[in-house]
């Protein structure tokens, strides 16, 4: 599993279409939120989002109401790209 982001690893397409699917089907989101990682991409129970109205990071799980966070989603990659920089 490819875990370099915070512990969560990328989802494939397929398994984000699949979240995607599954949460907006459900009425838990709206169409606009974009699952990217997930804590076991096989079997993703939590993870995160890009809201692509505001292009800000949430965190999703199944089992929890989700919001938008207050960060960008550029933001995001920036404080991951220094993570893994200062770990040289």
């Amino acid at each position: 599993m490819n875990t370099f982001l915070d512990g969560e690893g990328l989802l494939q397409i397929d398994q984000a279409l699949a979240v995607h699917a599954t949460m907006t089907s459900s009425g838990e989101w709206p169409r606009t939120w974009i699952p990217f990682t997930a804590d076991n991409p096989e079997d993703a129970f939590a993870g995160l989002f890009l809201d692509s109205e505001t292009g800000r990071v949430g965190r999703w799980g199944l089992m929890d109401v989700s919001a938008p966070g207050g960060e960008t989603v550029a933001g995001y990659l920036a404080r991951v790209s220094d993570g893994l920089a200062a770990r040289g």
